[in-house]
């Protein structure tokens, strides 16, 4: 079992169930706010801040378990491994709610809930794919809190294109981490509603979710999937955007489909600075498979 995904979805529990101040007690909570804060500003080794700090409230719940009310059993067996199926849904889930935040996108501000139950129902789908082609069905742009984000962060851009820097900029805030999945794993895609409450990815995670977010106000897409040289341990997936922008682009059935790097946010004080129509070195002149978005 991957100790961390299990130690995020404590985590998840703890912000999430109203239970929560029953068996945290103050320790806990400093434990936790230590861990916050060391992501926050991105001192000392933060991961293991935060693991640690998770950590402490899961060896508390171990060794008090035996007091705790029955939901609160149950809903610690909410953990989801890839590839696994099926979900137990704990109780207060339906009144649960995650905050997902856009910042100083056209010098606005943004804060959208998400529900739950709505993002444990991603979690509880496969995740696996076995062709390029497949990565299609990741594409949710017509799920209502997609559409919500979208038509909302683009609400004061005046053309297709704007539409489309303003979501890249916004995709920009997500961490990018490559080593996401352990080695050796198949490769985990995500949901675009699973990217924004966890607010990190690897390359497909964000192409898929700005894929979904710019098809959901009608900006054409493709995926731009560029396979692993025999020295690469992985091929990597970036955006095509179709629209009056200049740069490197893809022509497909007679319509330019503009290199788009959402990767590059390391921490959230560095975001990206990739532009549509830029592309990075290592990908320049190299084989490019492109997937439309119907």
């Amino acid at each position: 079992m991957n100790l961390h995904s299990l130690f995020k979805a404590f985590y998840f529990y703890l912000l999430l169930s109203g239970e929560k101040e029953k068996f945290i007690n103050q320790s806990i909570r400093t434990a936790l706010q230590v861990a916050k804060m060391s992501l926050i500003k991105k001192i000392g080794i933060p991961l293991l801040f935060f693991d640690a700090g998770i950590a402490l409230a899961w060896g508390y719940y171990e060794a008090n378990k035996d007091r705790l009310t029955p939901n609160i059993k149950s809903a610690i067996t909410v953990v989801v491994e890839p590839g696994n199926n099926t979900i137990n849904r704990f109780s207060q889930i339906e009144d649960s709610y995650v905050l997902v935040y856009g910042s100083h996108l056209e010098n606005h501000d943004w804060k959208f809930m998400i529900s739950a139950e709505e993002y444990f129902k991603f979690k509880q789908k496969s995740h696996r794919h076995n062709t390029i082609e497949e990565f299609a069905r990741f594409v949710t742009y017509d799920h209502k809190n997609i559409k919500q984000i979208a038509e909302s962060v683009t609400k004061f851009s005046n053309s297709p294109e704007e539409k489309a820097r303003v979501i890249l900029d916004f995709v920009h805030q997500m961490v990018y981490d490559k080593t996401i999945e352990d080695k050796g794993m198949p490769d985990y895609v995500r949901y675009p509603l699973e990217t924004l409450v966890e607010r990190n990815g690897d390359c497909e995670d964000l192409t898929i979710l700005a894929a979904s977010l710019m098809k959901a106000v009608g900006i054409n897409v493709a995926l731009i999937h560029i396979p692993a040289l025999p020295s690469e341990d992985a091929g990597h997936l970036a955006l095509g955007v179709n629209g009056d922008f200049s740069g490197s682009a893809y022509t497909v059935d007679k319509k330019r489909f503009f290199y788009t790097e959402t990767t590059g946010t390391q921490w959230l004080s560095s975001t990206s600075t990739w532009k549509i129509g830029q592309i990075p070195d290592d990908y320049k002149d190299r084989q490019a498979n492109i997937l439309i978005i119907p």
